[in-house]
């Protein structure tokens, strides 16, 4: 098992939420190039590209990518050639706005009018969501200030502390303030300083910090007590189980699917092999058949049976009074190779590779209790997956 980076994460994410519900378009690779197909399984761009397509935006219906096509990064689209090359690299910032990077500076192409509107000369261009969206921020060294969408420059350079768009009296400003609270000054949108008393927001001058979740674990005493106690050790649940069940550790980050059931599955042995136990009711949700079971990681555990791996998602049943009743293990197909993991929760939680080298998504789905691979139909043939 991978657990690939925070960045491919979120690029996966943002590439499942348009691929799903927007557009259909799905990457999978052929053993040597990348292609996309839709939810039906149809091939919608035969594998040509030589690294998974990443989407940047989507202009005139068409989705925009970013891939490796020869030697080098390119922008393009569905079955057409290259738009942008020339350039290191492509990130989506705001809209149709793509930060271009090259030589260690960034600048702006505008996917809609397909021109670069600012060559690379920033060491940093951001966005921030306390600015507007018309707005980016520019940085070189320890300076920072903004530009607009096609680069004009707003706010000239300085050391500005932070930045942010503020609305009075049905006027927009950007306030940006120095090492102090009292140096501030402000501009209109039109990049002219303006002399105006504006009451500024508490959260201007704090960041609010999202508190940790709770990182549960596992105590177990003599007699077959277990104990769930949170980092701080307080008690979570406690319950007593089977002396021939041997818990061996929590599902760790398994999202409680808005039931904290969920919470309460452990893995447990039993003659060298591995399998999930559900300790409120005190039973069995698989045997123990797997040689290993994966679990830290958020999501859906993983599970291997001698070389080959799977993943197992849970549901679950209700009483008369909507109540549940008990935890549903729905394993995938145990025939991969290797299922790359990342966390950023989203329509796709692993991407399957299989024997022949091919990889894809999968999700699974809730109507049917199966999981859906999206791979060529012929592919899906052999392997048994339909």
């Amino acid at each position: 098992m991978n657990i690939i980076s925070n960045k491919e994460a979120l690029l996966l994410f943002l590439f499942g939420f348009y691929s799903v519900f927007l557009t259909g378009q799905i990457p999978f690779f052929d053993g040597k190039y990348w292609g996309l197909i839709n939810v039906e399984d149809f091939v919608i761009q035969s594998p040509i590209y030589e690294s998974k397509p990443e989407i940047l935006t989507r202009v005139d219906g068409k989705l925009v990518y970013k891939v490796w096509l020869g030697s080098e990064y390119v922008i393009t689209s569905l079955n057409e050639q290259p738009l942008l090359k020339g350039y290191n690299q492509y990130e989506k910032l705001r809209g149709n706005i793509i930060k271009i990077s090259k030589g260690g500076k960034s600048g702006l192409y505008d996917v809609s009018i397909g021109e670069v509107v600012l060559e690379p000369t920033y060491d940093k261009l951001e966005v921030s969501f306390s600015l507007d969206d018309n707005f980016i921020i520019a940085k070189k060294t320890f300076s920072q200030g903004v530009i607009d969408r096609l680069g004009k420059v707003i706010v000239p350079l300085s050391n500005y502390r932070n930045i942010m768009s503020i609305e009075s009296n049905g006027k927009k400003y950007i306030v940006c303030i120095g090492e102090s609270e009292n140096d501030v000054e402000i501009f209109n949108t039109s990049g002219e300083k303006q002399e105006v008393v504006l009451k500024l927001p508490s959260r201007f001058f704090s960041i609010p910090i999202e508190p940790d979740k709770k990182n549960f674990r596992l105590h177990q005493i003599p007699d077959g007590v277990i104990k769930i106690l949170d980092s701080y050790s307080q008690l979570i649940y406690s319950t007593k189980v089977n002396s021939n069940i041997n818990i061996v550790k929590l599902l760790y980050n398994l999202p409680d699917y808005d039931m904290n059931r969920c919470y309460f599955i452990v893995v447990y042995k039993e003659n060298d092999l591995y399998g999930l136990y559900d300790l409120l009711f005190n039973k069995k949700i698989t045997e123990a058949i797997y040689s290993e079971v994966i679990t830290e990681h958020l999501g859906d555990p993983l599970v291997r049976i001698n070389d080959k791996y799977g993943v197992v998602h849970f549901t679950y049943e209700e009483d008369e009074d909507y109540e549940v009743e008990h935890i549903i293990a729905n394993p995938s197909s145990i025939i991969f190779q290797k299922i790359d993991h990342y966390k950023n929760l989203s329509p796709f939680n692993n991407i399957f590779t299989l024997p022949n080298g091919y990889r894809c998504f999968g999700k699974f789905n809730t109507q049917t209790s199966k999981y859906n691979y999206f791979l060529p139909k012929e592919i899906k043939d052999i392997y048994n997956l339909l």
